[in-house]
């Protein structure tokens, strides 16, 4: 691709084909309040794809409202390359338009697609005009939060910890040539114990295809199961990201992957203490928050070296993990996590009507626990939003199944639009047993699942067993800001406790971790996520600027703080 195309990268780096054509660029944009102003044929400007509309990446910087229309045009042909003779299917992929999109080729309808969190794709060959222009037409509604669809962080009025908008194309669009029989997907789960893999290719129909791993190839029967066992196998790790390629032929389709040798559960340890277990050895979770917005560009990153330099950035800290916070990322962002070795817990995205500051506030601080039932008291009183929901995280597990990196899914945070969460717990569960779920972040634990998840903000943490006897894990604490005034983007200061200088917010986070943390590891504490990787808008309680220009805290003093830790976590799990 051109280096004049923004995020030109390859977007799918666990499925990949060679017919690939990206449609990041310049687009024509107008807006609405009704498609009839939209007959005179006029535009407002040109925008850049994938950025969105809000940001100044995009070129435009206008915050859409709810009851306006946004229209991307683009005329474009497909490369004489990638339309061969056996270039018998045309696929058109989006990876991320929020919030309700309606996809137009030529004047021929494709669909619509709500919500803003997950991939959609449509078939194009019918509608495709070979050698002539081709116009395609996007129609965008973004109610960001002011009706019940996920919306995760964002909001039209930002402040504290709720960002800014971002409406529109934000993640990668491109098109794919493919021959009329094909693979759709493929699922790979990987059995540490017995060495073996277990593998679907999903395909437009029923036949065999050829794996081809380590320079073997084997048959496997496409729709269905297939159990491939290996002699000698490589784990995958934080230290040790091993990864092995593979791909897989069907017919006249190739597509390349890979996966990974790494399992993830919760079982005691010899003391008969609750631990996160990777690979079969006891680990601690020592996470960051990561909220993964950019002050340029919002909720895409300007470039893809940024999902690099964030990951690389943390982990030259010391900690094995992010937990990614109400968002879901580009296809390259797991990419890099698997290779470069950093665990990821995924949270779910969050939606439902205004919140009541009662369920999500009051109650959490107060440590009183509600039926999540009580679906006005959580704003999910809308049955179209609730069935949303539950098929958006059906989708995003579905979507990032392959990734190793992950490890655990996020159901709900804080009481934000929660319901149902012990049935849902048990439907999802079924879904994934290769990872864990925290079914209650923070507060509103409904007394199931894998986890006592807890957040402590502004008191100390003391540790306390769970009454259930499941594994404590503080999802969320720290918080502490310090404003650097030059790397600013805030007029206002939020966090949780501030402070003056590098030095002393340095000070304070060191005395945190050795006076609350540390020492609830020797108690029975699995893990800790604290807050967080970046400031954000007016959060300034970012271990880096919200630039990624400086790092905030001193560096040498943060990496011994974490190897203290975990000198204590393998110490006490070493002992006899």
């Amino acid at each position: 691709m051109s280096q004049n195309v923004p995020l030109s990268e390859y977007p799918r780096p666990d499925f990949v084909r060679q017919s690939f054509y990206s449609l990041h660029g310049e687009w024509d944009y107008k807006i609405v309040k009704t498609t009839d102003e939209f007959l005179d044929g006029q535009y407002d400007g040109k925008i850049i794809v994938p950025y969105p509309i809000e940001s100044a990446a995009s070129g435009v910087n206008y915050k859409l409202k709810p009851d306006e229309i946004l229209i991307y045009h683009l005329k474009f042909n497909i490369p004489n390359d990638l339309l061969s003779d056996k270039a018998k299917t045309i696929l058109l992929h989006f990876y991320g338009v929020d919030q309700i999109a309606s996809v137009y080729l030529n004047g021929t309808f494709l669909g619509e697609h709500i919500g803003g969190y997950t991939p959609f794709s449509f078939d194009i060959s019918s509608s495709y005009n070979n050698g002539e222009a081709n116009h395609l037409y996007v129609y965008v509604r973004d109610y960001s939060n002011t009706s019940f669809y996920s919306r995760g962080k964002q909001s039209l009025k930002p402040k504290g910890i709720w960002y800014t908008s971002s409406s529109g194309i934000y993640l990668p669009v491109f098109i794919e040539t493919l021959p009329s029989e094909y693979l759709t997907k493929i699922k790979v789960a990987a059995n540490i114990d017995e060495k073996s893999l277990t593998i679907i290719p999903f395909a437009t129909s029923d036949g065999v295809a050829e794996l081809h791993l380590n320079n073997q190839v084997y048959p496997l029967k496409t729709n269905v199961e297939n159990i491939i066992t290996l002699p000698t196998i490589n784990l995958w790790t934080p230290d040790h990201p091993y990864l092995y390629d593979f791909h897989i032929v069907f017919n006249e389709d190739k597509v390349a992957s890979y996966f990974a040798f790494r399992k993830f559960e919760i079982k005691e340890n010899k003391a008969g203490i609750k631990r996160f277990f990777l690979n079969n050895s006891p680990i601690f979770l020592n996470s960051v928050l990561d909220q993964g917005y950019h002050p340029t560009s919002l909720l895409t990153p300007i470039n893809d070296q940024q999902y690099i330099d964030d990951i690389t950035a943390m982990k030259e800290l010391g900690f094995n993990c992010l937990r990614k916070h109400i968002k879901i990322e580009s296809p390259r962002f797991y990419y890099h996590c698997d290779r470069l070795g950093i665990l990821v817990i995924q949270d779910m995205i969050n939606g439902g009507a205004k919140y009541n500051s009662f369920a999500t506030i009051i109650t959490g601080f107060l440590g009183i626990k509600l039926s999540d039932c009580r679906y006005r008291l959580f704003a999910r009183q809308a049955i179209e939003g609730r069935k949303l929901a539950e098929l958006e995280f059906k989708e995003i597990i579905d979507y990032l199944y392959n990734h190793p990196s992950i490890i655990m899914w996020t159901i709900f945070n804080e009481g934000w639009g929660q319901f149902d969460a012990s049935r849902i717990y048990n439907e999802l569960k079924e879904l994934d047993e290769t990872r864990v779920f925290d079914h209650a972040s923070g507060w509103h634990d409904q007394g199931v699942g894998d986890i006592k998840s807890i957040h402590k903000y502004f008191v100390p943490y003391r540790y306390k067993e769970d009454k259930l006897h499941r594994l404590v894990f503080l999802s969320e604490f720290g918080g502490y800001s310090f404003l650097d005034k030059e790397h600013c983007f805030a007029l206002k200061e939020t966090g949780y406790r501030s402070f003056k200088s590098s030095e002393a917010l340095t000070k304070a986070i060191v005395r945190l971790f050795e006076k609350e943390i540390i020492p609830a590891i020797k108690s029975g504490l699995a893990g800790s996520v604290y807050t967080q990787l970046s400031d954000v808008e007016t959060e300034v309680n970012g271990l880096l600027t919200y630039d990624r220009q400086k790092l905030k805290v001193i560096k040498d003093e943060i990496v011994e703080m974490n190897k203290r830790l975990f000198l204590t976590f393998n110490e006490l799990e070493n002992h006899d």
